[in-house]
């Protein structure tokens, strides 16, 4: 990862939330965006973490990117008993590579926890597209305003927390994440 900026981080969070939603072509809801903007300001203050529990822009340790990215896995030789479970992690790969390659039709590439490692500090939209996958799988209601977006980052990325919504405002506040929010087009 050469240049870094806040700028681009959104950007990246928007073409993710973007890419990894029913309708591609649609604008994603203000909340996913706000989400993944505000993950990458609490966890790493917008700056590349290269080392640590927590790599990259958005602070995602290389155990969570492993079991998102396993979930992608449909190179298994063929059986009846895992074809449906195939296809769905077909289905799934082709949306995760539209959001971070940019291409649907891209075979699936096994990534050793190496791999891992450097995608994560060093590609954002591969970052943000697991980020903002990691995200899908939150059992709670969908968020309606930013005090739910801090709760959703709590509860679901930052378990550990004491005072996970306040860590969050604070940080977006900080970050002047709303700046971002109207550069890639949310007013």
């Amino acid at each position: 990862m050469d240049v870094v900026t806040r700028e681009i981080i959104a950007v990246e969070a928007y073409n993710a939330c973007q890419q990894i939603q029913v309708d591609p072509s649609g604008i994603p809801p203000w909340t996913e965006v706000a989400l993944i903007i505000g993950t990458s300001a609490v966890e790493t203050g917008f700056k590349a973490s290269p080392t640590g529990p927590g790599l990259g822009v958005f602070g995602i340790p290389v155990e969570r990117g492993e079991q998102v990215y396993s979930t992608f896995d449909h190179s298994s030789t063929f059986n009846w008993w895992f074809w449906k479970q195939a296809k769905t992690a077909k289905q799934m790969w082709g949306i995760f590579s539209k959001a971070w390659l940019g291409i649907h039709d891209v075979p699936w590439i096994p990534l050793s926890k190496q791999d891992l490692r450097y995608l994560l500090t060093h590609d954002i939209r591969f970052a943000a597209a697991v980020c903002r996958w990691y995200y899908l799988g939150y059992p709670g209601e969908d968020p309606e305003n930013l005090t739910d977006v801090a709760n959703e980052w709590g509860t679901f990325f930052r378990r550990v927390s004491k005072e996970p919504a306040t860590n969050f405002m604070e940080a977006w506040t900080a970050n002047d994440c709303m700046d971002l929010m109207h550069l890639v087009g949310y007013q």
